[in-house]
């Protein structure tokens, strides 16, 4: 896990290293980072699961310093993705509604 990680922390790096930032590719590197980090935790491998929110953590600041707003965005990004998803409303609960 720590060893992907650190791959994606290189995918993060190589496009900070481009004039044109590809906000896609940086997203999904921090979003499959924050993958790792929830099986890690899920397999109660705390100490792992740390390990991948600091190096994601250090990849935003990286980002801070070519653009303060768009590490902003992608520290927020990241923050979202612990938020548990909305459950799906039912259809007849929206039909009871109006």
């Amino acid at each position: 896990a720590l060893n992907y990680a650190k791959s994606l922390q290189g995918t993060i790096s190589s496009q900070l290293r481009k004039a044109d930032l590809d906000q896609q590719s940086m997203a999904g590197a921090l979003q499959e980072m924050h993958q790792i980090q929830e099986i890690a935790e899920m397999l109660g491998d705390n100490g792992t699961a740390l390990k991948v929110k600091d190096m994601a953590n250090a990849q935003i600041d990286m980002i801070g310093s070519a653009s303060p707003d768009l590490a902003a965005a992608f520290r927020r990004f990241y923050s979202e993705l612990d938020k548990p998803e909305p459950e799906p409303v039912a259809e007849e609960e929206v039909a009871d509604n109006k």
